[in-house]
């Protein structure tokens, strides 16, 4: 009987080992290295600031952009108090710049940019100047290999995107 019970102290300690380990917290984190990201078939994520302006008004914000496969989640958000807005979005689709302005400014007719193209802005790598359909583009960069800044300009409207940063997923 004796030796029954023996491996009763070997079974607390084993269950106490799996406890312990299964509660452990074990940071799973991108690689946050953005010298390998190609092309906008990889998966990745970007976060930066936005500013919007038409005539005398203006809507800045955070985004957070995170592409995996073929689906981005794209959460914005106005400042860190108030909620955040998440849309989810397939690569195939075109960006609706329209959907994404608050309530008052429903007269600004912005242009619509696929998606992919849209994406590929963010992973250019040399200073140029590129135009889709109305809208002229313009990246900057701040000693980085992607661009630090991306003005769209259509009409009298202008979308300023600040990239903070972007690391591969």
């Amino acid at each position: 009987m004796k030796q029954k019970l023996s491996f009763i102290p070997h079974l607390l300690a084993l269950s106490a080992l799996y406890f312990l380990a299964g509660c452990a917290s074990v940071a799973v984190d991108s690689h946050k290295s953005t010298g390998n990201i190609t092309n906008v078939n990889e998966n990745f994520t970007i976060e930066g600031k936005f500013k919007l302006s038409h005539l005398d008004s203006k809507e800045t914000g955070y985004f957070d952009l995170k592409k995996y496969n073929n689906s981005i989640t794209l959460t914005l958000g106005k400042n860190y108090l108030f909620p955040e807005e998440s849309f989810i979005l397939d690569i195939r689709e075109a960006l609706k710049l329209s959907k994404f302005i608050g309530q008052q400014s429903t007269e600004i007719k912005l242009p619509n940019i696929p998606l992919r193209d849209f994406l590929s802005l963010f992973l250019q790598t040399e200073n140029t100047n590129i135009r889709i359909d109305d809208t002229n583009i313009i990246l900057e960069f701040d000693e980085k290999k992607y661009p630090s800044k991306i003005s769209l300009n259509h009409s009298d409207i202008e979308l300023v995107i600040l990239v903070k940063k972007i690391w591969k997923n």
